[in-house]
């Protein structure tokens, strides 16, 4: 195809020279060429004007077509220059479907004017294209929206990163559903699927949840209220006797939960954490109360052998 258009091109090119040797920017022709700066001009303006490019084409009232088929052509495409406007490079113009087109698009933007980029493509059996990316006045990339926010904003849709030897997928559970997780998959190289039992999920309500193993050098856990309140007075600890019937009645410790909730991973690792300082705690006043009776024993010990 490129070939072929630059043939048509060349013609055009040929046909305004020739013209020129004859007619010194009459109007007689489409073609003009001024002989001094070798300059072209394609359009009746150019009968009384010099083209001010190498090549120039100026008053189209109709779309332009370069190529010898529909599918095969490339079409330029120019309409008013005002607000929102655009200019068009049409590709594959068949049986008035067109295939894909890169937009130039003019808005004014703070006191002067700004440019845009989008390019579009059309579905199956369509016959008109859809925008699918556009580059804004500012550098902003949008992938499925036309006012990207970032940098790069892709909208409504999956994210696949990653080489031939390592992939992720960005995914969301129901991208139009508001509060849906984040999730980060990996992908099983030797399957080519993607490895759902590997899942990084991140909640809307702020939860991090792992599909597998956590590796981490330090893990900081934030306890509220910290079980230093065991050492306050007032504190209700069980005696040492009621520890004892209380743990060979319900076969765990008080306020820990039982084998059969602690399986089931309901439990947070902070309120676990805090759980077990508690526990430690109350065994450290258990200390306190076994040094008492010990020094009480050692107090009546000694008063027994002073008596002898």
């Amino acid at each position: 195809m490129k070939t072929k258009v630059q043939i048509v091109i060349c013609s055009i090119l040929l046909a305004g020279f020739a013209q020129a040797q004859n007619h010194n920017y009459d109007n007689q022709g489409a073609a003009y060429a001024d002989p001094t700066s070798k300059f072209v001009g394609i359009g009746n303006h150019f009968s009384s004007n010099s083209p001010a490019n190498q090549l120039e084409i100026h008053g189209w009232s109709t779309n332009k077509t370069l190529g010898e088929n529909a599918k095969s052509s490339i079409r330029i495409n120019n309409n008013t220059w005002d607000y929102n406007s655009l200019a068009e490079l049409q590709f594959g113009i068949a049986s008035n479907y067109l295939l894909s087109s890169i937009s130039s698009i003019y808005k004014v933007w703070g006191t002067g004017p700004a440019g845009e980029l989008a390019f579009s493509t059309s579905p199956s059996d369509s016959p008109s294209v859809v925008e699918r990316m556009r580059i804004t006045h500012d550098g902003k990339i949008g992938i499925g929206t036309s006012t990207p926010e970032t940098a790069l904003e892709v909208f409504d849709g999956d994210i696949t990163i990653g080489g031939p030897h390592q992939k992720f997928l960005l995914h969301t559970q129901t991208w139009n559903t508001a509060g849906s997780d984040f999730h980060i998959i990996p992908m099983d190289m030797s399957t080519n699927t993607w490895d759902l039992t590997k899942v990084f999920v991140f909640g809307t309500d702020g939860d991090l949840k792992v599909h597998g193993t956590v590796y981490a050098e330090e893990v900081i856990v934030q306890l509220a209220p910290f079980p230093d309140y065991v050492f306050e007075d007032g504190y209700d600890l069980m005696s040492i006797g009621e520890l004892e019937d209380y743990v060979a009645q319900n076969g765990h410790l008080p306020n820990i939960p039982d084998a059969e909730e602690m399986e089931s991973g309901s439990t947070g690792l902070g309120e676990l954490e805090r759980l077990q300082m508690e526990k430690i705690e109350e065994l450290t006043l258990y200390i306190f109360q076994l040094k008492d009776e010990i020094d009480q024993l050692n107090s009546r010990l000694d008063a027994t052998v002073d008596a002898e």
